[in-house]
C-alpha cells in the first residue's frame, strides 16, 4: 500500500519479473476490481499493488499474508484499514505487516502522530466503554427501583431522564449513591 501513485509506478517498474503483478487503480470498475482480487488470489506469489485510499474501500484480502506499507500517511487510520483488508475475519494464515521508511525526520515525525492518534483513540475508546456500562448500570438499578416501588413512576422517569441527560456519575456521586 502506498498513498502515492508515484510511488507505485517506481515498485512496479523495478519489480520481481517472475512474480505475478497486480496493480489496482481507481479507474477500474468494482468488478474489474473484484476480478482482480479473485486473480491475485489464485495466483501462487503475486503481489497486489494499491493505494491506501483504494484499499480503505471494504476489500477482503485474506488471500494475502504479507502486508507492505511503503509510506506513511497523515491519517493514521487509513493505514490501519489498509492493514485490516488482509488481516479480515476468515484469514487463515499468519499475517506479517512491514512498515517501509526512509528514516527522515519527516516520516519519523509522522510515525509519532500515529502512535500518538492512536493512544488517544484507545483512550476514547475505553472511556467510551466505561460511560456506556456504567449508564446501562445505572439504568438496570433505575428499572429495579421502578419494579419495586411502580407507585414512585414520577421519580422512576426523573432518574431515567437524569441518567441519559447527565450519566449516572453526575446523579449517584452528587447524591452518595442515593437517587
Amino acid at each position: 500500500f502506498s498513498a502515492f501513485q508515484s510511488l507505485l509506478n517506481l515498485v512496479e517498474h523495478f519489480a520481481d519479473r517472475e512474480r505475478k503483478l497486480f496493480r489496482m487503480h481507481s479507474s477500474q470498475s468494482s468488478a474489474e476490481r473484484q476480478k482482480l482480487v479473485e486473480q491475485f488470489g489464485q495466483s501462487e506469489n503475486g503481489v497486489l499493488l494499491m493505494t491506501f485510499k483504494l484499499g480503505a474501500m471494504g476489500l477482503n484480502l485474506q488471500q494475502a499474508s504479507v502486508c507492505v506499507i511503503l509510506d506513511f500517511w497523515w491519517n493514521a487510520g487509513m493505514t490501519d484499514q489498509a492493514i485490516s483488508r488482509v488481516m479480515r475475519y476468515g484469514q487463515t494464515r499468519d499475517v506479517s505487516v512491514y512498515y517501509l521508511s526512509a528514516n527522515s525526520a519527516f516520516e519519523l515525525e509522522l510515525f509519532r502522530v500515529h502512535l500518538e492518534k492512536k493512544q488517544i483513540g484507545q483512550k476514547l475508546m475505553q472511556q467510551e466503554v466505561l460511560e456506556t456500562f456504567e449508564r446501562k448500570n445505572a439504568a438496570s438499578f433505575a428499572g429495579a427501583y421502578y419494579a419495586r416501588y411502580p407507585e414512585r413512576q414520577r421519580d422512576f422517569l426523573r432518574i431515567l431522564i437524569a441518567l441519559l441527560d447527565r450519566g449516572p456519575g453526575e446523579i449517584f456521586d452528587r447524591n452518595h449513591g442515593k437517587t
